[in-house]
């Protein structure tokens, strides 16, 4: 299976101090998904797209005033639901795609 998207969020930054800030993220993830298998000599391929919620919280720490660096987790959400025609879930059968990043951040 592969899948692709885009993920377009709004984020809200609550400063603790100078140095030390929290954030969380609330967006919407537009997603692609492609599966092909084989089993027992039946070959399978499907396609599905669609667009679902995407969230995440994370914190930064300013080094200096030009550097900082940042940690956060975010959760994309894709798939779900039946398919109109068939009635079978669809593709992705609702995929929990879950993120950890470690950044550096540098303002110039």
């Amino acid at each position: 299976m592969k899948l692709s998207g885009l993920n377009f969020s709004a984020v809200g930054t609550y400063p603790l101090n100078p140095s030390f800030a929290l954030f969380g993220k609330l967006g919407v993830f537009a997603w692609n998904a492609k599966a092909n298998d084989t089993t027992g000599g039946a070959s399978f391929s499907a396609t599905d797209n669609g667009a679902d919620l995407s969230f995440g919280l994370g914190a930064s720490y300013n080094i200096t005033k030009n550097v900082g660096v940042r940690v956060e987790w975010e959760r994309f959400k894709a798939g779900g639901g039946e398919d109109a025609t068939t009635g079978f879930p669809n593709v992705t059968s609702s995929a929990n795609i879950d993120l950890l990043s470690l950044g550096v951040v540098y303002r110039f």
